[in-house]
């Protein structure tokens, strides 16, 4: 099924209880616990949420509740772009063709918000069985917006680690194993001399009039003399 491209006009989804509840305590539960990881960090935030129990969480409730409202009043005055504007900028931009993945290549690092999110899925998961595996994706991304710039930073150091790494297991990679660019021109020169064989004229057979032209010429010399 073609994924329909994300419109940046679209209003933005409603936050859950829980994603104001981290947005407003993370800092502070971040500095009781300045050792504590990313996971640890999301661990702590949903046992003081746990703690709440339903009476506490009213405040919290009571800003999504508000904020889906709002997005409901969004969502009705908005207008999606239709499929054929899609299907128009399909046509437009003809679709790249895929190389061939070598499954025994180095994989690419993740990205900060990929390392964060595999640290936290599982206890978002725990949090909300009810959530489908899209919302269980949106609610992780709204929790990444509340987290600090310092985590952030944190992050990003550990993706420009694991960059360093790839890029020399990728150097080590293509020295063993030749890339497709390097096979080609052997082929090309294999293909340019087969086809200079195939194009190669016959050589042309003498013309018979130049050898009767000859003989006569040798013949009258012969008649002169005998005069």
């Amino acid at each position: 099924k073609k994924k329909k491209k994300k419109d940046p006009n679209a209003p933005k989804n409603a936050r859950t209880a829980y994603a104001y509840f981290t947005g407003a305590k993370r800092n502070a539960i971040k500095e009781a616990n300045p050792e504590a990881t990313f996971g640890d960090i999301a661990r702590l935030v949903s046992e003081e949420w746990k703690k709440l129990g339903d009476g506490g969480k009213g405040e919290w409730e009571g800003k999504a509740k508000k904020d889906k409202s709002r997005y409901q009043k969004e969502m009705a005055d908005y207008t999606p772009p239709s499929d054929n504007d899609e299907d128009s900028d399909a046509e437009k931009k003809p679709k790249a063709k895929r190389a061939k993945k070598d499954p025994n290549a180095p994989k690419r690092p993740m990205n900060a918000y990929m390392l964060y999110a595999n640290s936290i899925r599982a206890e978002v998961r725990e949090e909300n069985p009810s959530l489908s595996m899209g919302d269980i994706s949106k609610e992780i991304g709204q929790r990444y917006k509340t987290i600090s710039a310092n985590e952030k930073a944190k992050l990003q150091a550990k993706v420009d680690a694991a960059k360093e790494v790839y890029k020399k297991q990728m150097a080590a990679y293509e020295i063993a194993t030749p890339t497709e660019s390097a096979k080609k021109p052997k082929a090309k020169v294999k293909a340019e001399i087969k086809k200079k064989k195939k194009k190669q004229p016959e050589p042309e057979p003498e013309s018979s009039d130049s050898d009767d032209s000859d003989d006569s010429v040798s013949d009258s010399d012969s008649d002169s003399d005998s005069d």
